[in-house]
């Protein structure tokens, strides 16, 4: 299954994925995964978790190729430069190939990111944690992740958790799409559940006059006690998803 985590700016989608992926404490409730505590997890679990989020595994003298030599060791796969190992696929699909050698203090901060990438889905790890991991790729690249992706569900059942920019992108990519609003999940649900139950809605669209403005939020609940905020790619833009009863 792809879950996509939807939300404003500062909705703390990344906070929630970095508490998952344990890069930052939680300050309550209970992160568990194949019935073991997050504090718990045999190797065995933790090999079979692909992680990517700002907290790059990276090392800036060492190189790409270095990099994933060494990440295939510590998964336990068998290291190769052949052309159809899964190393050099990644190397060749993320458009790497002018980069093998070089050391990572060269590289671009978008190169990074897809050897990060490469990085977490050594392997086919049967559950990803992702934050944004796709939006930003350019087109084949992405094409590619998502491919992978979807192959990943298919053959390994694997659970795939990725926070996403737009609705549209979710609705096209994920099964299961939740909207977090101020570190709380306000909507969840399946991709066809969550398209139903939008189409029963109005948008409302307000416009601050500076990002600094406080949000309407508080005000718009008073009028719509259901009144959901949405994502929106414009700062100074608030929209509300509005329930019609």
């Amino acid at each position: 299954m792809i879950m996509g985590i939807l939300g404003p700016a500062h909705s703390r989608k990344s906070t929630l994925i970095n508490i998952i992926a344990g890069m930052e404490k939680r300050s309550y409730g209970v992160v568990r995964l194949h019935e073991h505590d997050q504090e718990d997890l045999p190797l065995a679990s933790l090999i079979e978790v692909g992680i990517h989020t700002d907290y790059h595994p990276l090392w800036e003298h060492l190189s790409v190729r270095e990099h994933l030599k060494i990440h295939c060791l510590l998964k336990g796969i068998s290291w190769s430069e052949n052309p159809k190992s899964s190393p050099e696929v990644f190397i060749q699909r993320l458009n790497l190939s002018e980069y093998r050698y070089k050391k990572l203090k060269f590289l671009s901060p978008q190169a990074k990111k897809k050897l990060s990438l490469a990085i977490a889905l050594l392997g086919t790890p049967n559950v990803v944690v992702m934050d944004d991991g796709i939006s930003n790729l350019d087109l084949s690249s992405r094409k590619f992740i998502k491919e992978l992706l979807k192959l990943m569900v298919e053959k390994r059942q694997a659970t795939i958790l990725t926070t996403m920019r737009s609705m549209a992108e979710a609705e096209a990519f994920c099964d299961k799409i939740a909207v977090l609003v101020n570190g709380r999940i306000c909507s969840l649900g399946y991709t066809p559940q969550m398209k139903e139950r939008f189409a029963k809605t109005f948008k409302l669209t307000l416009m601050k006059y500076q990002v600094s403005d406080p949000s309407y939020e508080q005000k718009i609940q008073s009028i719509f006690p259901e009144a959901v905020l949405v994502p929106s790619m414009d700062p100074l833009e608030e929209v509300f998803e509005v329930i019609l009863n």
